[in-house]
């Protein structure tokens, strides 16, 4: 989905390209994707601030309706009334409606503002001033705030040729070097780091709140004094208006951090909603309950935002169809911001950086001894040796006793070799990335393995390099609804009127791949069970994406894009074009110089180099699909009729 801002920025405005990049970060952490329109004639360059943060569309509108532009945008919207009425009243918005996010700065929390700050040189103590009508009362005014507070310096911002510096001759304040009001990078960021702002600027005010700093809105006979007034008046800091004449008391510092907190989340929430149902969503529901307000059909449930939670707010709940998200505890959030840090939908912080260009390494590989293990034994062999040499504990997904899907850890390669195993389910990861992180800090090798998005989820919430971490990546195509494993043990069950104590997607103590594809049960009476997963309807189910996580058809992770210092990937399946050397191997792409130092430590691992383009069309490349009848499906979910789903599975 695509929405387009539109913007008449004259050449470069620090206050409303901040507003524009807000807009449109806040779409963007919702699954959306926005692009700036501009007319060149009347907008000058684009700025090198706006053309590095987002999309920037420069041409006049006859050329951008010519390329049938306006057909793919879902939706316009801006942060000014008079461009946004503007662009709303001529032809080209096809009589769409659009909508003016003024308070867009509030739609996201201080933390994603420090991505796009530049931090002055300066070590000093300094007032923030960004007032564009100085007067000689104004800089007195702030000479008394400075000396009240024991600071002796001010960083001014600057417009255009003029300069303000006379008029703060006498008040003994020491001006250090200014910002360009052109700076957005540096407006933020030396507002940011100061000791108190002063301003005439609704973006300043606005900025100040979200950065709860001390302040101080000067009103003058701008436009702007109207908007101030009304926003103040939403966090009951109308106070913090100085008009001309009055004395300088205490309404300079913030009285009640507590409530400008709530008031904040308050707002961000408030708007958050209305750029929801103007642009995006029919209805909130659509979104995450929890601070990163991420669209359900984005969240893949990794868990980074629960474990990260220093007050436990955070935890994962299971929706109708039973599709893991994270929701919060209202009375438990601090609004701390950790959740939303740590999101690997909020970027692409927990991608591997390549050393160099020969990186992503393919191989071929396939153990000499252990070929019809899983991932042809490579991955056995590699916690055997990890274990073995580094001591190392290992973590991983496995069934817990009453068949729920959990990572635990051990140093007993037998069981280690059984997290290789594919459930496509929804690992409880919580406890064990806040465990991976204590054995971490105690200085042990961990290696970790899971699913692209699991890894993700680890690094995230690791938030920083662990040079005795390993993360062995386990390349997937989907996971399903827990909900629908859920009911396909309940029915194995009744099927043999005895419980089910044990289900295993594969038995790979069989001799080759083809007799290790089966789905083998053990029940309590005793009685245990094989079937081919080309006969199992519970299998063919999963492989034909009828309760498919919509996660998993807005993967991040596909191609060259790895998280994991090792990643391995059996082939989709044994097409006819298939090489008849690659049917018994696997493949394992190495993207750390870590990864592949172990790698060439498996002595029984017979390992030969590939071009990724030759391994491609074997490997599943693209997204899971959202297939038709997935509408139906979560219907059938909903009432918990698994036999209703398996009817739709077709027989090959």
């Amino acid at each position: 989905m695509f929405v387009g801002l539109i913007s008449d920025v004259g050449g470069k405005d620090a206050h409303k390209e901040a507003a524009l990049w807000a807009l449109g970060r806040a779409l963007r952490e919702k699954g959306v994707l926005s692009v700036i329109l501009r007319e060149p004639a009347y907008s000058g360059n684009v700025s090198e601030f706006l053309a590095g943060q987002m999309a920037v569309l420069s041409h006049e509108r006859e050329v951008l309706r010519r390329y049938g532009v306006f057909d793919q945008l879902s939706g316009f919207a801006g942060v000014e009334e008079a461009s946004c009425r503007s662009f709303e009243d001529s032809v080209w918005a096809g009589g769409k409606k659009v909508p003016v996010y003024d308070r867009a700065l509030f739609l996201l929390p201080q933390l994603r503002y420090h991505g796009i700050s530049q931090k002055p040189e300066t070590e000093e103590k300094y007032i923030f001033v960004d007032v564009s009508a100085m007067t000689d009362e104004i800089a007195r005014v702030i000479g008394e705030l400075a000396k009240q507070r024991g600071i002796s310096s001010v960083v001014l911002v600057r417009y255009g040729e003029g300069d303000n510096r006379m008029l703060f001759e006498g008040t003994g304040l020491t001006l250090l070097d200014g910002i360009s009001g052109e700076d957005t990078k540096g407006y933020v960021g030396a507002l940011w780091m100061s000791a108190g702002v002063v301003t005439d600027r609704y973006v300043g005010v606005s900025l100040a709140l979200i950065h709860e700093k001390p302040f101080l809105a000067v009103k003058t006979s701008i436009a702007e004094d109207g908007q101030i007034r009304a926003l103040l008046e939403f966090f009951n800091l109308v106070e913090h208006i100085y008009n001309s004449g009055e004395k300088i008391g205490d309404c300079f510092e913030i009285p009640d951090q507590d409530s400008l907190h709530k008031g904040l989340r308050a707002l961000r929430d408030k708007e958050g909603g209305r750029v929801a149902g103007e642009l995006l969503f029919e209805d909130a529901n659509m979104l995450v309950k929890c601070p990163v307000k991420i669209p359900l059909s984005q969240c893949s449930a990794c868990g980074a935002c629960e474990a990260v939670c220093a007050e436990n707010a955070i935890h994962m709940e299971a929706d109708e169809y039973g599709f893991l998200h994270p929701v919060v505890t209202e009375s438990l959030c601090t609004d701390c911001g950790s959740c939303s840090e740590v999101c690997i939908k909020r970027g692409q912080r927990q991608l591997v950086q390549f050393p160099d260009e020969s990186y992503p390494r393919f191989y071929l590989a396939q153990s000499k001894e252990r070929s019809g293990a899983a991932y042809s034994g490579i991955f056995g062999q590699m916690v055997r040796y990890l274990i073995k040499e580094r001591d190392a504990i290992v973590f991983g997904g496995i069934l817990d006793e009453e068949l729920r899907p959990v990572v635990i850890y051990t140093q007993d390669a037998d069981m280690a070799e059984r997290f290789a195993e594919k459930r496509y389910l929804v690992n409880d990861t919580r406890q064990a990335f806040r465990k991976v992180k204590e054995f971490l800090d105690a200085d042990r090798f961990v290696v970790y393995t899971g699913s692209a998005c699991e890894c993700a989820g680890l690094r995230g919430y690791l938030k920083r390099h662990y040079p005795k971490l390993f993360l062995c990546e386990l390349l997937c195509h989907e996971t399903i609804s827990n909900k629908a494993f859920g009911m396909y043990v309940d029915m194995l069950s009744r099927r043999k009127d005895s419980k089910l104590k044990n289900i295993r997607f594969g038995d790979f103590s069989a001799g080759t791949k083809a007799e290790s594809a089966v789905l083998y049960t053990e029940y309590e009476n005793g009685e245990n069970g094989r079937v081919k997963f080309s006969k199992s309807r519970y299998m063919q189910m999963i492989e034909q994406q009828l309760a498919v996580n919509e996660a998993c058809a807005n993967c991040s992770y596909l191609g060259k894009k790895r998280v994991g210092d090792i990643t391995l990937a059996d082939f989709q399946k044994n097409t006819d074009d298939l090489p008849r050397a690659w049917a018994d191997a696997c493949v394992a792409v190495v993207s750390t110089a870590k990864g592949g130092r172990v790698l060439r430590q498996l002595e029984e691992a017979q390992v030969t180099p590939v071009e990724f383009d030759s391994l491609l069309r074997h490997l599943y490349k693209k997204t899971a699909a959202m297939p038709n009848e997935r509408p139906a499906m979560l219907k059938l979910l909903q009432a918990g009729d698994l036999a209703g789903i398996f009817k739709n599975v077709t027989k090959k």
